[in-house]
C-alpha cells in the first residue's frame, strides 16, 4: 500500500513544489509566488492573500499568457533554426515582430 502512494504523481508533484519553494527561500528569494492546489492551511492562506504574493501571481500569469500568445501568433511553437542560439534568434525575431506590430498600432 505504501508503494502505491509514493508513485502517485499528484503527491510527488506537491512534494517537488514544496521542495522548490524551500530551495528558493534558501537562496535568498524574498518572495515566492507558487500557489498551492487543494486544501491549504490557515497560515498558507494568509501567505497567499498577502498583496505581494497576489501581485507576483498576477505578474507570472501575465508572463505565461504573453508567452502563449507569442507561441500561437509568432512562431514560437517550433523553431526553424537548428541550434540553441538559432532558437534564441528565432524567439528574438518573434518578439521583434510583435513589438513592431504593437508600435504600429500605437502610432496610428
Amino acid at each position: 500500500m505504501r508503494q502505491a502512494e509514493s508513485c502517485n504523481p499528484a503527491r510527488s508533484g506537491k512534494r517537488l513544489r514544496i521542495k522548490l519553494e524551500q530551495q528558493l527561500r534558501a537562496n535568498s528569494c524574498r518572495s515566492v509566488a507558487i500557489p498551492r492546489q487543494g486544501k491549504i492551511s490557515a497560515a498558507r492562506r494568509t501567505t497567499e492573500h498577502h498583496p505581494r504574493f497576489r501581485r507576483l501571481v498576477r505578474w507570472r500569469t501575465g508572463c505565461e499568457g504573453r508567452i502563449s500568445y507569442l507561441k500561437r501568433g509568432y512562431g514560437w511553437d517550433r523553431t526553424r533554426l537548428d541550434t540553441r542560439s538559432g532558437a534564441g534568434i528565432w524567439c528574438g525575431h518573434g518578439v521583434f515582430a510583435h513589438n513592431l506590430l504593437k508600435f504600429s498600432t500605437l502610432t496610428r
